[in-house]
């Protein structure tokens, strides 16, 4: 089971795809808070929405 505070590094600069493949989680598009334009994302290299935080309630389930 994977903490909050391991993914946290990776926040702001990947998309949901990304943190979802890596840390083998199974975000929504509901559980995530995204920056307001899409960017270049650090782990895939494609232009996509970047995950700035997680919800509150879907931490707590990391």
């Amino acid at each position: 089971m994977f903490k909050y505070r391991y993914i946290k590094a990776e926040l702001g600069r990947v998309c949901r795809a990304c943190l979802n493949q890596n840390h083998r989680l199974s975000l929504t598009p509901r559980d995530c808070l995204y920056d307001d334009y899409p960017h270049i994302c650090a782990s895939c290299g494609e232009v996509k929405n970047i995950v700035s935080d997680i919800k509150l309630s879907k931490r707590f389930l990391i």
